[in-house]
């Protein structure tokens, strides 16, 4: 599987074996600056997304996890199309009309509304996710294996539909950003599961206090993980501390040495790891790698004016790469079955060597 953070969200590409592929979330990135990250690399591996992307899955509606979804959806016409149970609830759909025009950035709700179209107009039916679905079978090394979700439980639909209702403006109230400082309740965390090994993608799922919800009710609820555990790991939200459960850490991944991955985040002067959250994550795992640096945009601009001044006179075009851009892959090899074969591209690289902004506020 390949993870992709490039500064401001997430995608993960995964190989189901027999020349299938899935899609999980989608980001843009420095790689290309009309196809999304997931839709380049393929591309860039010899893979055609038309024929061998299985499915797609949209954790959530955020921007930072939806962005470039709508043409992803157009670029795999046999792909499944796959989305959180919340996400078809009528309080969403009509924000998404709401907000559709609107000068707002919407928290992702125009690429939401965008997506929607997409699958209207290419009549592409989605299918909606909840606790134990299971998204797709394949083979792999003669053995049968599946993508699974873990999440939303019943409870955590509930309260993202009735958190969406309250960000429905009344009939003549004006329209505020749609950024929820509720906890991330629909994610949909999936298991890629097989008799090898098993990999989980924990998207955006946060701990909260309510044990029907969030992680809490993912570990305690969820058929398909009961009994497995977990060699990788793409960490949480990530890797701050709302979306870390210290009981799946101590009882779902495997000890000792899991490998894990963290995606930045950062948007001004708020960033995600925190030095905090790298130091924690760091004191349960050695094998912990970040697809790039976070850094603030400001840090971009901090070149010496009699550079910029040369770069000028001498006509070379200067462009500022604000953001971290890079991805993880991990590969387990089925026949010798003794664990994961990591590489890092562009920024990624280690966690224990991640370069975290000096000056910002950390989210």
């Amino acid at each position: 599987m390949t993870t992709f953070g490039p500064g401001y969200g997430e995608s993960a590409v995964l190989h189901l074996g027999q020349g299938q592929w899935g899609i999980i979330d989608s980001c843009y990135g420095v790689w290309s600056e009309d196809a999304p990250a997931a839709l380049w690399y393929l591309e860039h591996i010899g893979v055609d997304p038309k024929a061998q992307v299985a499915f797609i899955c949209a954790t959530h509606w955020h921007d930072d996890h939806i962005a470039g979804m709508a043409k992803m959806v157009e670029a795999c016409p046999s792909a499944k199309i796959y989305v959180s149970n919340a996400m078809r609830s009528d309080e969403l759909l009509a924000l998404a009309r709401l907000y559709a025009n609107s000068v707002l950035d919407g928290y992702g709700i125009k690429e939401f509304q965008l997506f929607l179209a997409t699958c209207q107009k290419l009549t592409r039916p989605l299918k909606l996710v909840s606790q134990d679905v299971i998204l797709e079978s394949f083979l792999v090394g003669g053995k049968p294996g599946m993508v699974q979700a873990l999440s939303p439980s019943s409870a955590s639909v509930l309260r993202a539909i009735a958190n969406l209702a309250k960000l429905v403006p009344e009939a003549g109230r004006p329209q505020l950003n749609l950024a929820s400082k509720e906890p991330n309740h629909h994610s949909v965390v999936t298991l890629v599961s097989s008799e090898h090994t098993n990999a989980l993608l924990g998207s955006d799922l946060e701990v909260t206090t309510d044990p029907e919800t969030g992680w809490t009710a993912l570990l305690q609820q969820s058929i398909c993980f009961k009994d497995k555990l977990a060699t990788f790991f793409k960490v949480s939200h990530h890797g701050s501390e709302n979306g870390h459960s210290p009981e799946l850490w101590d009882t779902r991944l495997m000890k000792p040495d899991p490998t894990v991955c963290v995606t930045p985040w950062c948007n001004g002067n708020l960033h995600l790891p925190t030095a905090k959250d790298v130091e924690r994550i760091k004191a349960l795992t050695s094998r912990a790698y970040i697809t790039g640096h976070p850094r603030p945009k400001s840090a971009a601009r901090t070149m010496p004016p009699l550079v910029r001044k040369e770069l000028k006179e001498r006509g070379l075009p200067l462009h500022f790469a604000p953001i971290a851009c890079g991805y993880v892959r991990a590969r387990w090899d089925t026949l010798r079955n003794d664990g994961w074969l990591v590489d890092c591209f562009q920024e990624a690289g280690k966690l224990e060597d991640v370069q975290l902004p000096a000056t910002s506020t950390s989210a």
